[in-house]
């Protein structure tokens, strides 16, 4: 039995892929979106800022795993 005819398929699908869109101008968003946090991508290196209304993703490689950066260094006092 054919499976397209059983299915009345006329083609086999395509498999659409998954990766999220990125806005291509990332300057526009800055320049309207100045309240970000700066994440460090664990994978390349670079930074990225972070909005409420942006993806969790670096703009560079599309990685998403992000760190936070601190702002002070961490001195810890033993007994």
């Amino acid at each position: 039995m054919d499976g397209l005819a059983l299915f009345r398929l006329t083609r086999v699908p395509q498999k659409q892929s998954k990766k999220r869109k990125v806005n291509q101008n990332p300057e526009e968003q800055l320049k309207s979106d100045l309240s970000g946090v700066e994440y460090y991508c664990s994978s390349c290196g670079k930074t990225n800022l972070v909005t409420a209304v942006s993806n969790i993703q670096c703009k560079s490689c599309d990685w998403r795993i992000l760190e936070k950066g601190r702002k002070s260094t961490v001195t810890i006092n033993a007994v």
